[in-house]
């Protein structure tokens, strides 16, 4: 962050767990406050499960990645939208 900042913009750090909604959804609201708005969300985030054969993956599995790769990336959107 100190690199971003020496670079001009202002930067904010908001630790958390981008698979937990609770935690998604008010991170907008946090960034919007502390910045005093947005312009750009660029939510990055990804899980990829290495897995020589499909039919190894179990549910758990799936379940993360899809949590980690579509659902972290709407529930901020969805965020900033209601904002």
């Amino acid at each position: 962050m100190e690199l971003v900042e020496q670079a001009g913009p202002r930067a904010v750090a908001v630790p958390g767990d981008v698979t937990d909604e609770a935690y998604c959804e008010p991170l907008v609201g946090t960034a919007v406050a502390e910045l005093g708005g947005l312009d750009v969300l660029a939510d990055i985030a990804g899980k990829q499960q290495h897995c020589p054969d499909v039919l190894e993956l179990t549910d758990e599995q799936v379940d993360a990645t899809c949590e980690t790769n579509v659902s972290a990336i709407f529930w901020p959107c969805r965020g900033a939208g209601s904002g």
